[in-house]
């Protein structure tokens, strides 16, 4: 995820992130699910890497 702070849209690739975390609320309190929001990291630096050997 280092990677992926050192790039020129870093703030979007974050506020991306944040929107993708999911709460809510049940009987043992509150849950907070990242798995959308980590996917989406994990693809992203994915894509950007192979673009950038591809010298894209």
């Amino acid at each position: 995820m280092e990677f992926l702070r050192g790039q020129p849209d870093a703030a979007a690739i974050r506020r991306r992130y944040l929107a993708l975390i999911t709460r809510s609320t049940d009987r043992d309190g509150t849950t907070t699910d990242y798995t959308a929001a980590e996917r989406y990291l994990c693809a992203t630096a994915a894509a950007r890497r192979r673009k950038a050997k591809l010298g894209r």
